[in-house]
């Protein structure tokens, strides 16, 4: 079994998964979900590749996936984003409009079929969707090529208009020990996305 780069997912982890559990006596421990479903999710990814004819990638985060359509990959044609860096020297987090379904790793079922989502700002999504839209490199105000930490380059230039994309999430990148609508706690996380737009972030009122 493949064993990701702990130094990453330390890192990743310290952002935000610091929660406790909800009796408040027992700490949200997050390597040992990224452990416990490593096999599964191997297994399940491995599985979807097969019956599609393709291939599944691992990433050292964890998270697998399999990319269905580049999309754009012209930085001239209508339509392209070009991921930016903004003062502060952070990734311009930008809003995305998708088709997309979900399912369950541990058991298959769907918990969302042909959903759309429209000008949606990234930074609202579950972390996992970060690493699939977002650049591994990114160039700085000063033209400097930075590496981007969030991010499992799916693509070299960021998911784009028309990129189609499957992404296998353990539970610490989805919703974690938190219960959603038909999604228990600490579940790995199936998604197939679709593309539609890209756009900047929504400009801030004064």
């Amino acid at each position: 079994m493949k064993k990701f780069n702990l130094i990453i997912a330390s890192l990743i982890v310290a952002v935000g998964f610091a929660a406790c559990s909800k009796d408040d006596t027992e700490y949200y421990d997050p390597q040992k979900y990224f452990t416990l479903e490593a096999s599964a999710i191997e297994d399940y990814a491995d599985s979807v590749a097969s019956a599609m004819g393709k291939e599944a990638v691992w990433d050292s985060t964890g998270i697998w996936y399999i990319l269905e359509e580049e999309g754009l990959q012209d930085s001239t044609a209508d339509g392209f984003y070009k991921y930016n860096i903004n003062n502060a020297n952070q990734i311009e987090v930008p809003r995305i409009s998708v088709k997309y379904s979900g399912r369950l790793i541990n058991t298959g079922a769907a918990f969302a079929t042909d959903q759309t989502m429209n000008n949606q700002s990234l930074v609202n999504l579950i972390q996992g969707w970060h690493f699939a839209f977002l650049p591994k490199f990114i160039e700085d105000k000063k033209g400097v090529m930075q590496r981007n930490y969030l991010s499992i380059d799916i693509l070299e230039l960021g998911l784009q208009k028309g990129s189609k994309v499957r992404i296998f999430l353990p539970s610490p990148f989805g919703y974690a020990n938190s219960t959603q609508p038909n999604i228990p706690a600490n579940s790995p996380l199936d998604f197939h996305i679709e593309v539609l737009e890209v756009k900047p972030p929504a400009p801030i009122n004064n």
